[in-house]
């Protein structure tokens, strides 16, 4: 037979790999980025939020409590916290006129109890003026830490 004669096409080339659709690991790829870069997100702005740099304030006085046992600077720097948290929290005209019973009715009311007559709306305008007065540090961090987590509340519900 003739090899002139046979039945044979000429070499030819696959067609060109096509860029998209891209291969399934590409996808997982791009899905597993995505779902990282959301996470990176949410951690960002939870971190940026009032209730989170309160609790971590907290958490440095309790350690400075722990430390020095200072009940006095314990409530003076525990209230200043409440109210620079307060006021980056709520709208100033809210809050910073608020003293004493009005301070104390506030805080309150974020925490859900009866207002200015509890014990701990008592101690908020009284005892950061009065050096010496008898509390309950635990108790009082603890509080503090109520309200942490209903500013936590507010901030998600706005």
């Amino acid at each position: 037979m003739d090899p002139s004669e046979l039945p044979l096409r000429d070499i030819h080339l696959p067609d060109p790999v096509a860029w998209w659709p891209p291969a399934p690991g590409w996808w997982v790829l791009a899905a597993i980025l995505l779902l990282c870069a959301i996470m990176a997100i949410r951690q960002w702005r939870r971190r940026r939020t009032v209730a989170y740099r309160f609790k971590e304030e907290l958490a440095q006085l309790r350690a400075d409590y722990a430390r020095d046992r200072d009940t006095d600077r314990l409530i003076q720097h525990g209230s200043m916290l409440l109210r620079r948290a307060c006021l980056s929290a709520f709208p100033r005209d809210q809050v910073a006129g608020l003293s004493g019973v009005g301070w104390a009715g506030f805080v309150a009311k974020l925490l859900g109890q009866d207002g200015a007559a509890s014990e701990f709306g008592q101690l908020l305008y009284e005892a950061p003026y009065r050096p010496g007065t008898a509390v309950d540090a635990n108790e009082y961090l603890d509080l503090l830490a109520r309200v942490a987590s209903r500013l936590d509340t507010r901030l998600e519900s706005d």
